[in-house]
């Protein structure tokens, strides 16, 4: 699981992002700090991929160097006033995740860029205190301040993130709480008290047959999640099959008045093309289950005329019927 997300431009600062990365993976350990785009899997829809990686952070640093805000594609457009370049869409998402820590990182002499320089969806980038990372002398003091900044903020467990915000002299107000180094012992002392009651809870409601009942509704595990996945297969492999009245079954009453029969089974994406195949998305990541209704993120393969094939990622909605679920609705 990754706690900091690195969002950099290769064509900018590809060398100290390297340095920045080895320094902060040996610090918080390997497999906490994710940096680099060549990690996603081959046909990943990178939106939604994206937004499945940034949910498992605390904190996205976004690296500035002095060539990021100008960096041009082959048709010499700013990248970043492309919709979908691929660091745009980093932060983004980054900005709309209510309880993450955005920190911009300026490095090699670079400063912050205006508001007016940026996309109106990136502007607010500029509200946020930055943390600088120059070259040696200075590299080690600098990279030292950002690492006790961001243990302090993982240490509070991001139910309570820390927001960097603009001192008077205009430095960084985020300061170091916690010694990397010594463990805390308030905070050992608490997980300790917290492990024994989880333990002695989870005794009591085994014991008194609850605990079924309260792991049913997690997705993407046993119970509920794992019945909504069950449907998910099912209905999939009867699409695969080209098995319509078998995938029909799995509507529920309400959406087989928007789809009437069960030959406009392979129509459910219209607007997208004729869909021949789909699987669940992520892995169970994106499943989520609310009392009687639940959701999941479904990639359905789908065949328009004149483009070939293509994978398109929708949202499924399901709803309880008895001891099963149904489809609800399918929206791309």
């Amino acid at each position: 699981m990754n706690s900091i997300f690195i969002s950099y431009r290769r064509d900018d600062s590809a060398a100290i992002c390297g340095r920045i990365f080895e320094s902060l993976d040996r610090y918080f350990g390997h497999g906490n700090v994710f940096k680099d785009v060549d990690s996603i899997p081959m046909g990943v829809p990178f939106p939604q991929y994206i937004a499945s990686v940034l949910q498992s952070c605390s904190v996205t640093l976004v690296v500035i160097g002095r060539h990021w805000l100008d960096v041009r594609g082959p048709n010499g457009a700013r990248r970043l006033d492309n919709p979908v370049d691929n660091v745009r869409l980093e932060i983004e998402s980054a900005l709309q995740h209510t309880n993450m820590l955005t920190i911009p990182v300026l490095v090699e002499g670079a400063t912050m860029p205006t508001a007016e320089s940026l996309p109106e969806s990136l502007r607010p980038l500029v509200l946020l205190n930055s943390a600088q990372i120059r070259n040696d002398p200075d590299y080690q003091g600098d990279v030292h301040r950002l690492q006790t900044a961001l243990q302090t903020t993982l240490l509070s467990r991001r139910q309570m993130p820390m927001r960097a915000s603009v001192s008077a002299d205009g430095s960084p107000s985020v300061v170091a709480k916690y010694d990397p180094g010594r463990p805390n012992r308030g905070v050992l002392i608490t997980l300790g008290v917290l492990v024994v009651l989880v333990i002695i809870g989870a005794s009591v409601l085994y014991t008194t047959g609850a605990l079924g009942s309260l792991t049913s509704g997690i997705g993407g595990g046993g119970g509920a999640g794992a019945a909504v996945q069950t449907t998910i297969t099912n209905f999939c492999q009867a699409l695969h099959d080209s098995n319509f009245n078998a995938a029909y079954v799995y509507f529920s009453p309400h959406y087989k008045q928007t789809v009437t029969s069960s030959s406009d089974v392979p129509n459910v994406l219209s607007s997208w093309g004729t869909s021949s195949d789909c699987s669940e998305f992520g892995n169970g990541g994106f499943l989520n289950v609310n009392g009687n209704g639940a959701q999941d993120s479904v990639s359905f393969t789908v065949n328009r005329p004149g483009l070939g094939t293509s994978s398109i990622v929708a949202t499924v909605k399901f709803v309880k019927s008895g001891t099963g679920w149904q489809i609800d609705s399918i929206v791309a």
